[in-house]
């Protein structure tokens, strides 16, 4: 192939590089959140998110899209973030349909070392991926937390009791004038182990983000794929002319 030629394929391929990340690609999930009672994450030592900022209690979380989402341990949003503040109950978070397929896919986090999480405690950072087939079901979002000095409790997504404890949710950005109902696609879920709001209502006793992303819609990948193939052709054809 000339030097020409060869600037000319490099020209090509690069149209068509731009032609496939430049084209739409799929909606990201989209968290909303649902709910009539408020409150704010109160600071703990360890906490994971801002004191007063302000969230949903029990709120339904909401989900759409046909991406996954991304769960961390830990908000992340202070310094010398725990995950779990200075809680020293046995407490966990999970995803899926049920507790058990949580277990075998590795799709929970446990405050302290437990048989569940490979008899290792999750430290902020850990993260897992759930695709969205089986992360929701009728458009709400499948997670429960299980806590307790047993972890004999539990409450699962858009709960109404709080007799045993409760959870507060947020979207991203935070704010302490109103509670972030989204939609968005950064949310976080703060876990209080006690009966709330009598004993306990600080919500940092467990912090969980949640995040999502868009994917690239398959045509793109369809188009890079006919591009390839017809440089091929293209410079298959200038080689035999030049024979």
């Amino acid at each position: 192939m000339s030097h020409r030629s060869s600037r000319l394929a490099r020209t090509a391929l690069a149209f068509a590089a731009v032609a496939v990340f430049t084209c739409p690609r799929a909606d990201a999930s989209t968290i909303a959140l649902s709910g009539s009672s408020y409150d704010t994450f109160e600071g703990e030592l360890g906490g994971g998110l801002p004191a007063n900022v302000l969230g949903i209690v029990n709120a339904l979380v909401s989900v759409s899209g046909l991406d996954s989402l991304t769960f961390t341990y830990g908000a992340g949003l202070l310094p010398a973030d725990t995950g779990h503040g200075d809680s020293p109950y046995r407490n966990e978070f999970w995803v899926g349909p049920d507790k058990q397929t949580a277990e075998s896919m590795g799709w929970l986090f446990c405050t302290q070392a437990e048989l569940e999480c490979g008899q290792r405690a999750s430290v902020p950072g850990d993260s897992f991926t759930v695709p969205m087939s089986v992360a929701a079901q009728a458009g709400a979002l499948l997670f429960g937390f299980d806590f307790g000095e047993g972890h004999e409790h539990r409450v699962l997504n858009g709960d109404v009791s709080t007799a045993a404890g409760a959870y507060l949710a947020t979207c991203d950005p935070v704010s302490m004038l109103s509670a972030n109902a989204g939609p968005c696609d950064v949310a976080y879920l703060g876990l209080t182990d006690r009966s709330y709001p009598t004993l306990d209502r600080d919500f940092q006793d467990m912090t969980v983000k949640i995040a999502s992303a868009p994917v690239p819609e398959p045509a793109s990948l369809v188009l890079l794929g006919s591009a390839l193939l017809g440089l091929g052709a293209w410079g298959r054809r200038a080689a035999q002319r030049r024979i």
